[in-house]
């Protein structure tokens, strides 16, 4: 069992926006909670399908929405700190998230 320091449940705030995603784990999701560019995106589901990667501490994996071509893709996520970085499929990293709220 995961202890709560290492876990991605609760509220990150992105990098680079004013903007803040929710993690719950219970439901496997991650929904935009404040947007103060894009109000309209609040509660918009972002990710989905999160689960705990097997035998890493620090890892999971999910699907994330691609706007751009209107579909989810599969995504690692993974927590290094106080920080959550998410990457796509070759390992790119497409979302960084630091602790928020």
């Amino acid at each position: 069992m995961s202890h709560a320091s290492s876990s991605i449940a609760g509220i990150w705030q992105h990098v680079d926006k004013p903007a803040f995603i929710e993690f719950d784990l219970d439901k496997g999701i991650g929904t935009v909670k404040t947007h103060q560019t894009h109000p309209q995106n609040e509660g918009q589901l972002v990710i989905r399908k999160i689960t705990k990667a097997s035998q890493q501490d620090n890892l999971w994996l999910g699907e994330i929405y691609d706007a751009s071509r209107g579909i989810f893709v599969a995504i690692s996520i993974k927590k290094e700190q106080r920080k959550v970085f998410v990457y796509d499929a070759l390992g790119k990293q497409i979302l960084a998230l630091k602790r928020g709220r």
